[in-house]
């Protein structure tokens, strides 16, 4: 009987999907907090982060239903729509005024502190979604053709 190391299921797809999208969940929904921080506030809210946030979010249902229902169509607008989320979220970022001075001055970092963690959120949500692209484009690499019925 062979024996499984007990990190081998790690390393399926499956759960590697299902962990990326866990985390994607996680980043967006950080993200729509922010933006009810921000409104709460009374800041002026960016139409960048706004549609961002709302491709990202419509991204991850549509990679949920092209991963449950195996359809490669979903799967690509999944890495499509997912790409132009986090393009629109690294352009929001750019337009935030934050320098390394400010991150490394500890008097100016708690006036900037919802700044330094959107900026944390955007560089972690650009590192999963790089894992997320290559880990669907194998999905799709790995899935069979459809069969077509005569």
């Amino acid at each position: 009987m062979a024996r499984i190391s007990p990190s081998a299921w790690l390393l399926t797809p499956n759960v590697a999907n299902s962990l990326v999208s866990l985390l994607q969940a996680v980043i967006q929904l950080m993200g729509a907090v922010h933006l009810v921080l921000s409104i709460s506030k009374g800041n002026i809210i960016s139409p960048l982060a706004v549609s961002s946030l709302a491709t990202a979010f419509l991204s991850l249902i549509v990679g949920e239903l092209g991963q449950r229902r195996s359809r490669v169509n979903f799967l690509r607008f999944y890495i499509f729509a997912a790409a132009a989320s986090i393009l629109l979220s690294i352009a929001c970022l750019s337009k935030v005024d934050l320098r390394l001075e400010d991150i490394l001055n500890v008097h100016l970092m708690e006036a900037k502190k919802f700044k330094i963690l959107e900026a944390g959120r955007i560089l972690f949500g650009l590192l999963v979604q790089i894992f997320a692209v290559k880990t669907t484009g194998s999905l799709i690499s790995n899935m069979s053709p459809p069969k077509r019925t005569s």
